[in-house]
């Protein structure tokens, strides 16, 4: 053989200096980009950052610091359900 690996799919995808191309970053889905939009976040953020950001949201809108104010218990819901979202996604 020519010492090449068969690839019909195109799983391995190599340039002329025989290293692999970056993997390609799918498109984001509707819920995904507004979930990233709700953490006030980039959808190149990384697993730390997403925590990070969820950490500092939820203590800021948690209704026993907000002495249950209604609009920042839906924004606390928001943000549970964002990140709850982006952990089931794989994103962190």
């Amino acid at each position: 053989m020519n010492g090449r690996v068969k690839d019909p799919f195109g799983f391995v995808r190599q340039t002329r200096a025989g290293t692999e191309h970056a993997p390609r970053e799918r498109k984001l889905k509707v819920l995904e980009t507004k979930a990233f939009d709700t953490l006030g976040l980039t959808a190149s953020a990384t697993p730390k950052d997403i925590k990070s950001r969820y950490k500092e949201l939820v203590k800021k809108h948690h209704p026993d610091a907000n002495g249950g104010d209604r609009g920042s218990e839906e924004r606390f819901r928001a943000v549970v359900q964002a990140y709850q979202l982006l952990k089931q996604e794989g994103f962190c």
